[in-house]
């Protein structure tokens, strides 16, 4: 699947840039918050999400930043490029979406 990826400052990034450094996670997979504090010394992490319409992925990127977290937070998956101000404001430094969401 094409993706496109946007920085926190809006401009468009080549994919290749983080991908090979990057912790995937799965928001499906954090059961509860203190999951995160193993997640910390990570430089790069990707919290992917299945749905537009999951919201945890707003309550754990906020958390993780609460926590210290200061390395790239990238989200992942199925969002619109209408929610990045939203991501942008609970601590999410890229987007990358579906280059079908981005026309």
């Amino acid at each position: 699947m094409d993706t496109v990826r946007v920085d926190h400052h809006g401009h468009f990034m080549a994919e290749q840039e983080v991908r090979a450094q990057r912790a995937d996670k799965p928001v499906s997979d954090v059961t509860s918050l203190s999951v995160l504090d193993a997640w910390l010394a990570e430089p790069v992490i990707a919290l992917v999400v299945a749905s537009f319409s999951d919201g945890r992925v707003f309550t754990l990127a906020r958390q993780l930043r609460q926590m210290g977290f200061e390395g790239r937070l990238e989200v992942v998956g199925d969002l619109l490029p209408d929610q990045l101000p939203m991501l942008l404001e609970a601590g999410v430094d890229v987007l990358e979406i579906s280059a079908q969401h981005a026309r």
